[in-house]
């Protein structure tokens, strides 16, 4: 048995040596052709290295074609140059760049890749290459991509995760008696307002009184509070734990005092953070400005000597503020009639044809099925004659049953299409068929023929719906059609549906996460600038959205050496007051929900993350 154990450790140690004995023939004449291909590569051809539970490590293309082009001999390889987290240690200098940076596996050559290639669910290539070794099993782990050619090393890449997306929709609401949009939390609101208080120094309660000109400015008399979220920021001097505490007890206090002007519960999101954007910006071109590259320990610390903080106060004051996002509906005067009423209300209405208030007792069953107050059913004892002076509130009826089970859109859209029996020219039915068609149509491309479902979308213009809304659909519809000329590997149509988004979304009031899901699209085709530019003007508000914000540090991770530049550096320092740990995750294993630790070559993430993460 020892002698069995020794010869298979003396063959394990051979391959190994074979396997790192490769040499760097990049920029050689033996690489000259393959490092063509690359620079040729369409920006849509995909590598990846995946290392599953189970310990195999898979090499992933989504294009044979490609693959095919660039292994061709039968000396063509590949291996995989496995790295340790734990090569980077803040107590030790930065890991020196070689390769190997880590450790080859032994190599996998064409004939075998070849034989081993299999096709995944989503239509990516697979390729197992082998195991990680039992002495690194217990290791975070990431595996770079090393192309063999003419027996040298051709091609190497280490590979940072973003988060993309193919799918995501700009929001399009229904219409009922108004648009109705839904917040990711379920709830659905009509309009949405965002303001500011500050907060005077000492100051940290507040009552009605003090919000009742807020309340009377923004005319919030009959209409109710759906969700109220809170963005609570101090000025950066003092603890950064007595910061938050204070904002939290600011923040509590405005929802309570805005609680006393109505009767239903007000649901609120409270955020606290220290104020360091507007910090940075506002000390830009001062005396001030020799603070901005020093860590934030060092600038509270010499922020506590009294007469620089009396000299910064004209600053530091109007960095203590909430911003207040409230969404609202309309007050319709029923929330105590009973649901045995409602009813009565309703074939009332009907009967003198008094649509306002028939609508308004449709709104007041649907808000309470969707608060589980009443059953599911209860929209269908609200009897409707199939007339057309009634089809404004047939639509009604159809819109809330899709939006308390918002799952079978064909169902739907068949009576939607049955009501255009009634007026074929309805511009809001007709609105809410071309709303519920996309999620058929980006499932099944040949639900309806492209042209025409573009003709529709064109069509409501004509009829007068905003074409604020208009440009949102054609927004989605080129996001879908984009996909769908990009699996036929049409790729000019693809890109022309790119550049119609790039065009146009300018013209749309977008929020935070809107943005976000255009930069997501955009990532996924590889247009990581572009998506930069999206989202660049909106990280520099301090009421940002956090994702918004990751999600643009996330982008910039391509290029690390940028986050020397001071600008860039204000946004990440931004994040970390906000969510620390979510900054450090960027630092985990690509396989460990993270961007990917060997960006820590980077010098500057290397400081940041050693100040902030160790």
């Amino acid at each position: 048995m020892k002698r069995m154990l020794f010869l298979l450790f003396v063959l394990t140690c051979s391959i190994h040596s074979i396997a790192q004995s490769f040499k760097d023939g990049r920029n050689t004449p033996a690489c000259t052709a393959c490092e063509q291909l690359f620079k040729s590569k369409p920006k849509e051809v995909q590598f990846g290295i995946r290392i599953n539970p189970d310990g195999a490590i898979v090499f992933l293309t989504n294009n044979t074609d490609f693959f095919n082009k660039l292994f061709t001999a039968p000396g063509d390889a590949i291996t995989v140059d496995l790295v340790r987290k734990s090569q980077y240690n803040c107590d030790k200098p930065l890991p020196a760049r070689t390769i190997p940076k880590g450790e080859f596996l032994t190599p996998v050559y064409l004939s075998q890749l070849r034989n081993k290639m299999k096709k995944e669910n989503d239509g990516r290539i697979a390729i197992e290459l082998g195991k990680v070794p039992a002495h690194l099993q217990k290791e975070e782990l990431e595996g770079n991509l090393v192309v063999i050619k003419n027996g040298v090393i051709c091609h190497y890449m280490n590979f940072v995760n973003i988060e993309r997306s193919l799918w995501e929709l700009l929001p399009m609401g229904l219409f009922a008696d108004t648009l109705m949009n839904r917040k990711t939390s379920g709830s659905f609101y009509a309009r949405k307002l965002q303001f500011t208080i500050p907060f005077p120094k000492s100051k940290s309660v507040y009552n009605a009184a003090d919000i009742k000109p807020l309340y009377d400015s923004l005319q919030l008399a009959g209409n109710h509070i759906t969700q109220m979220d809170i963005r609570a920021y101090a000025s950066v001097e003092g603890s950064t734990e007595l910061n938050f505490q204070l904002q939290e007890q600011r923040a509590a206090s405005i929802v309570k005092a805005l609680q006393q002007y109505q009767v239903s519960k007000i649901p609120g999101n409270i955020t606290t953070a220290e104020n360091w954007v507007e910090f940075f910006d506002d000390i830009k071109g001062t005396a001030f400005e020799n603070l901005t590259p020093l860590p934030q320990p060092e600038i509270k610390k010499r922020l506590q000597d009294k007469g620089l903080q009396a000299q910064l106060e004209p600053v530091l004051k109007e960095h203590r503020k909430a911003v207040i996002t409230i969404y609202i509906n309309r007050n319709n005067d029923l929330e105590n009639v009973t649901s045995e009423v409602l009813i009565s209300k309703f074939k009332k209405a009907l009967e003198e044809k008094d649509k306002k208030t028939a609508s308004a007792v449709q709104r007041e069953v649907f808000d309470r099925i969707a608060d589980n107050r009443l059953a599911g059913n209860y929209l269908d004892k609200l009897e409707i004659p199939h007339t057309k002076e009634n089809l404004f509130l047939l639509n009604n009826q159809e819109t809330y049953r899709y939006q308390l089970n918002p799952t079978n859109e064909d169902a739907i859209i068949e009576k939607l299409e049955g009501l255009l029996k009634l007026d074929p020219t309805d511009k809001k039915v007709l609105y809410n068929i071309c709303s519920l068609t996309f999620n058929v149509w980006k499932s099944d491309s040949g639900y309806i023929a492209s042209a025409d479902f573009l003709k529709e979308i064109n069509t409501l213009a004509k009829l007068g719906i905003p074409s604020s809304l208009v440009k949102r659909m054609l927004i989605n519809y080129h996001i879908v059609y984009s996909e769908q000329t990009y699996r036929r590997f049409n790729y000019a149509a693809k890109d022309e549906s790119i550049g119609y988004i790039l065009d146009n979304y300018e013209d749309l009031q977008l929020t935070d996460e809107e943005t976000m899901a255009l930069a997501k699209y955009l990532a996924w085709y590889s247009r990581r600038n572009d998506a930069i530019d999206l989202l660049q003007d909106r990280v520099k508000r301090i009421d940002v959205n956090e994702d918004v914000l990751f999600y643009y540090i996330n982008l910039h991770l391509f290029t690390p050496e940028i986050f020397k530049v001071p600008e860039l550096r204000t946004v990440v320092l931004n994040a970390i007051s906000i969510n620390r740990p979510r900054f450090c995750k960027f630092f985990n294993s690509t396989g460990n929900g993270g961007a990917s630790f060997q960006l820590l070559d980077a010098e500057a993430l290397w400081g940041l993350y050693c100040e902030y993460c160790r």
